[in-house]
């Protein structure tokens, strides 16, 4: 890895490492899921009655909140910082087809196939179309059964749609003429503080609601994210003069990720559903924060993060993420009666994985790295 790759302010040298974690640990999350709910009571609602390492399987839906971190940080980041610096914006055109480019084509793509293959769970021409529209989780019908990973894509969506016109009122409004940065960075961090706080409260308000599962419930776990954007201009040069104390911090960040994940697989299911969710967003930021500080007071990553295999699976893992419902569903189907529950589960875990990864790397050739690329699917890139 190069010095000016690693020192390029709002890069993440683990990002496809965190990418790859994130997407795999939900499909074990949704690998033990399905086997759970296949077997029905008692297995549902209680993994350890699945398999002793079920609890451990299932913190694996903290992979959401990696994802909601990550994307406050790279996504955000850019805005974050050209408030902070008073530097221009950027273009919202262009930054808007990039973020559509990106989500929406290979949604569309897996979304249809689904719809093809396993039907529409009963839901009117319509709903078929909120679904389109990253809208399955608006009003009072949600319709998570054709894709139900789809919300928190409904979530990412919002988020890239809402960063250009919160970004504008502010500049518009309390960032006129040429405020100096202390007034940059208190209206910068009274903003994301605003926004966190009103989000848990219409999340601890109603979280089982009809709008629980959008951005309006949600924003608050990419704040994380945005938080460490805004902190970056600051806490770099302290890091970088300060190794073996970001190190450090860095190290005791993951631990304590480590040690939430480890707490929860031992407390499951006692932990209410809401607590849950808060403590896997808690464990999220960590490993970005964790990942990042290390990478600024080290100026490197381990090489194991900077493998072929990681980079190969972070730019698969939204691939990953979107298939692997549907690959479970397949799997299943094919199943032979008669099998032990232990033997469906890494029957169901070894499929769901393998499927995912073969299925997203078509996914990335035909589809996702094209439309980035603006170029037709049969066609090399130019190098």
């Amino acid at each position: 890895m190069t010095p000016s790759a690693t020192d390029r302010p709002g890069y993440v040298a683990a990002g496809d490492a965190l990418r790859a974690l994130a997407a795999l640990a939900v499909v074990l999350f949704h690998a033990e899921q399905g086997v759970a709910y296949g077997l029905g009571d008692p297995y549902r609602g209680d993994p350890g009655a699945v398999s002793p390492l079920g609890p451990l399987l299932a913190q694996g839906s903290a992979g959401v909140w990696v994802f909601f971190a990550l994307s406050g940080y790279l996504v955000g980041g850019p805005w974050v910082r050209a408030l902070l610096d008073g530097t221009p914006r950027p273009q919202t055109a262009g930054y808007l087809s990039r973020r559509l480019r990106r989500i929406v084509p290979a949604f569309w793509v897996v979304l249809a196939l689904v719809l093809v293959r396993f039907g529409t769970y009963d839901h009117d021409g319509l709903q078929v179309l909120r679904l389109f529209a990253f809208a399955q989780n608006t009003g009072t019908a949600q319709l998570d059964g054709v894709l139900p990973q789809g919300w928190t894509l409904g979530c990412e969506l919002a988020f890239y749609l809402a960063l250009p016109v919160l970004a504008a009122v502010l500049a518009a409004t309390v960032l006129r003429g040429a405020p100096g940065p202390r007034r940059r960075a208190a209206v910068v961090g009274g903003g994301v503080a605003l926004v966190t706080v009103a989000s848990l409260a219409f999340n601890g308000h109603d979280p089982a609601g009809d709008w629980s599962l959008t951005i309006l419930a949600t924003a608050w776990a990419f704040t994380p994210g945005l938080l460490l954007a805004a902190c970056e201009g600051r806490l770099r040069p302290w890091l970088a003069a300060h190794r073996t104390a970001g190190r450090a911090l860095a190290l005791l960040l993951l631990a304590g990720a480590a040690a939430v994940l480890a707490g929860l697989a031992l407390s499951s299911p006692r932990v209410p559903p809401l607590r849950v969710e808060y403590l896997h967003a808690t464990m999220g930021g960590g490993l970005l924060a964790g990942a990042l500080l290390w990478q600024w007071a080290a100026g490197s990553v381990p090489g194991v993060v900077e493998s072929r295999a990681a980079h190969a699976l972070g730019r698969w893992s939204y691939g990953i993420y979107l298939v692997h419902i549907a690959a479970g569903r397949e799997l299943r189907r094919h199943l032979p009666s008669g099998l032990g529950v232990s033997t469906q589960l890494w029957i169901n875990v070894a499929g769901m994985v393998a499927g995912s990864v073969v299925a997203a790397a078509i996914l990335w050739w035909l589809v996702e790295e094209p439309a980035l690329r603006r170029r037709r699917p049969y066609l090399r890139p130019r190098w």
